[in-house]
């Protein structure tokens, strides 16, 4: 009996000793923390001093960045293009997320790009302006239909108020606006003859010494920046409508929610010290929504500049 009793247990020691055992569940393994890695560009175009704009720039971008964290924006960025050309690739290509600037350059960029205007930027103090035709009040010329075989005097070929409007008004108007060589070429009969002065303030001085026939401004720098007594001897004979003075726009792979939290950001700087000291390089005080809507601005806007680019 002995015998077998320990045969018997010795069968069950190896039975228990040969049997698989529950393996111990491994403790969970805690998921990586995703950092935010992603980057939120700024871009501005300037063939001059680059650097210093992406130094007076950095800290709008970083500042936008923080408040995008929930995005995956890691951090901002700042790239300046040399010409409007590079900023249209840049756009299109996502590799600039939000670019400023004025009317007719930013839609250029749009057009090429399929950017979307965000914002309305009210560049100093002022969201609106329009362009304004002025003469010596001697001239003769009392308006619009009096301007076939003239010369006109712009600001330059990328300006909003100094080319874009004033050459769809002139369209509009049954004009036809033909770019000359210099400010002595000759202006045939059924042409309005324009020239580059490249500054407003030499349109101004070319109106004054007869240079020109006719000037084209801002109505802003011919209110401020034009002495009283020199304009008595002005007469404004025409003026198109207002538009925005500056636009922010976003590139077209931009998500309409990310696109409200950019909004929102930029529509806020004004209501902190910190947020108008961001403000100062950008030359602007505030931003706000487009009155009306994006498209009940924007489609007239696309006509005027249709019409320039057709003619």
């Amino acid at each position: 009996m002995k015998r077998t009793t320990i045969v018997i247990f010795m069968f069950l020691i190896l039975l228990v000793a040969c049997t698989p055992q529950e393996e111990a569940a491994p403790e969970p393994t805690p998921e990586p923390v995703t950092e935010a890695t992603n980057f939120i560009v700024l871009g501005d175009i300037d063939a001059d001093d680059p650097v210093g704009k992406v130094q007076e720039f950095q800290p709008i971008a970083d500042y936008l960045a923080e408040n995008l964290s929930e995005f995956g924006i890691g951090g901002g960025e700042v790239k300046i293009a040399p010409d409007i050309e590079t900023m249209i690739r840049w756009m299109e290509s996502g590799e600039v997320d939000v670019y400023y600037d004025s009317l007719f350059p930013s839609m250029i960029v749009a057009n090429g790009s399929g950017a979307q205007p965000l914002l309305r930027g009210w560049r100093g103090g002022e969201p609106i302006y329009r362009s304004v035709f002025f003469v010596l009040s001697d001239s003769g010329i009392s308006g619009l239909e009096d301007l076939n075989g003239t010369m006109i005097s712009y600001d330059d070929r990328v300006s909003t108020s100094g080319y874009m409007m004033p050459t769809a008004h002139l369209i509009s108007n049954g004009l036809n606006p033909i770019e000359k060589a210099s400010a002595q070429s000759v202006v045939a009969d059924g042409e309005v003859g324009y020239v580059f002065s490249q500054d407003d303030e030499n349109t101004i001085e070319w109106v004054l010494s007869g240079l020109v026939d006719v000037g084209v401004v801002d109505n802003l720098t011919y209110e401020n920046d034009i002495p009283e007594e020199t304009r008595e001897s002005l007469t404004i004979i025409a003026e198109t409508v207002d538009v925005p003075r500056r636009v922010l726009m976003i590139g077209p792979d931009i998500d309409a929610e990310m696109s409200a939290m950019i909004a929102e950001v930029f529509m806020g700087l004004d209501d902190t010290e910190e947020g108008t000291e961001l403000l100062a390089p950008l030359k602007t005080v505030q931003f706000d929504e487009f009155p009306g809507g994006v498209d009940a601005v924007f489609d007239p806007i696309q006509e005027m500049f249709d019409l320039v680019n057709e003619g």
